[in-house]
């Protein structure tokens, strides 16, 4: 019984404390569940059959018997609960969950070969595009310009190159149908908002 006393003091003395921080940097969730685990110390005093004098009920008895473990297990589980409930919902604020927008460009795209619904006769595919109110920039730089980019080249959603001319050749297409896109992006290889982008389908006979 002085053992279970014992415990209920230093949890329910030490939780809040340490609850202190955890509130001040907006961990409120995780704040919360260290008081639900002062909470589950000092109520177990008030277990029903506790309430004489000497703490002669059966469930004191019972509680003796079993030690502070159960307890302190239970303050435990209080803490985990609003330990977990927390983690989720801290990530979302601060400036570091904030995601930067990207710019927008004025530029137009246009696929002008192959045209749509083309078949093309061997395994190479001769591409050309205009562009139109930007500018391909052969060098790679992080000072973005909505008028400064290069183009990257998909067929079938999957990058085949990334070129810094308005025209290229993709080669050992398979046969059959595909999807050619092409997107006009900024200097750091991400795409503007909304994209610029131009897509066909053309057919490769082999």
């Amino acid at each position: 019984m002085q053992l279970a006393l014992a415990a209920r003091a230093v949890v329910g003395i030490s939780a809040p404390m340490v609850g202190i921080f955890p509130v001040q940097k907006r961990l409120w969730r995780v704040g919360l569940g260290l008081s639900n685990a002062a909470f589950a110390a000092l109520g177990g005093g008030s277990l029903p059959g506790c309430a004489g004098p000497r703490g002669e009920g059966p469930a004191c008895a019972r509680s003796s018997r079993r030690g502070p473990g159960g307890l302190v297990l239970a303050a435990a589980v209080a803490l985990l609960v609003g330990c977990s409930s927390g983690g989720s919902s801290s990530g979302s604020t601060g400036p570091s969950a904030a995601v930067s927008a990207r710019p927008s460009s004025p530029a137009t795209l246009t696929i002008v070969s192959p045209v749509n619904g083309a078949v093309i006769h061997g395994t190479s595919v001769s591409i050309t595009v205009r562009l139109r109110g930007a500018k391909i920039v052969p060098a790679t730089t992080t000072a973005i310009s909505p008028v400064r980019g290069h183009l990257h080249v998909y067929v079938d959603d999957r990058i085949v190159s990334m070129n810094f001319s308005l025209s290229d050749v993709v080669r050992n297409v398979s046969g059959g149908m595909h999807i050619l896109q092409v997107e006009f992006v900024a200097s750091d290889h991400l795409p503007f908002d909304p994209r610029v982008i131009a897509q066909t389908e053309f057919e490769v006979d082999p």
